[in-house]
């Protein structure tokens, strides 16, 4: 919705417009937040992947896809947009899934928060497991990650473990998500680049919104304002 606008007639009456917009279904919004709040969502995608591209964008387009598969939670179909938690050889996890500083992360249940911004997020631990997929069902078992603790490339032993590693002692770091709230959350164990596993998925930074009667009710008070000033300027 459109701010309401005030205008006066030349017969002195108060006009109040408001123009209302219709726009596709809203994301989850978690129920502790208040309108103008910022936060992020999460969840382990459904579908399986490998850790064979050295792009970004392969994963970040997956993790999309995957939320696209359930628009009414994930708001992609509002323009919401997703990143892989996970980190190549030229993009670190902390940089393409960037969480604000104060920007709390919450599941798409709306209730379960995962950290309250980007230094707890990457602090080796978090506050609840991160378990849920984009259809809120329970995800259990390995995340591919390719990340370490704090948010940079993984290595095992000196030796590459972030998503797409070559080499003849490469391999990929994963993530635990279905238990794990200390550091095994993003650092679990290493496996081969072409094993089948989800992601971690982050939205973009969203903003609670009022509801429109809220918006209504705060142009009428402001429209009784304006008129109660333009009264007295009259009787003066």
């Amino acid at each position: 919705m459109r701010p309401a606008s005030l205008h006066v007639s030349s017969s002195g009456i108060l006009l109040l417009f408001v123009a209302v917009t219709s726009s596709p279904a809203a994301p989850i919004v978690p129920a502790a937040l208040n309108p103008g709040d910022p936060y992020h969502l999460a969840f382990v995608t459904q579908g399986v992947g490998t850790a064979l591209s050295s792009d970004i964008e392969v994963y970040n387009q997956f993790v999309n896809d995957e939320a696209a598969l359930n628009p009414a939670l994930t708001g992609t179909d509002a323009g919401v947009e997703w990143f892989v938690i996970g980190s190549t050889g030229d993009v670190a996890a902390r940089d393409n899934a960037l969480v604000g500083a104060d920007v709390p992360i919450y599941l798409l249940d709306g209730v379960t928060k995962i950290a309250d911004g980007f230094g707890d997020l990457w602090d080796t631990t978090i506050d609840n497991p991160f378990n849920k997929d984009q259809f809120l069902n329970p995800s259990g078992g390995e995340t591919l990650t390719g990340t370490d603790s704090s948010g940079f490339r993984a290595t095992n032993y000196d030796f590459p473990a972030w998503l797409g590693a070559i080499g003849p002692v490469a391999s990929v770091q994963t993530g635990c998500s279905n238990a794990c709230t200390n550091s095994r959350w993003i650092v679990f164990t290493n496996r081969k680049t072409d094993v089948l596993l989800p992601y971690y998925a982050l939205s973009e930074e969203l903003t609670v919104v009022p509801e429109p009667s809220a918006v209504i009710l705060a142009a009428l008070s402001l429209m009784g304002l304006v008129a109660y000033v333009w009264r007295r300027r009259r009787r003066a």
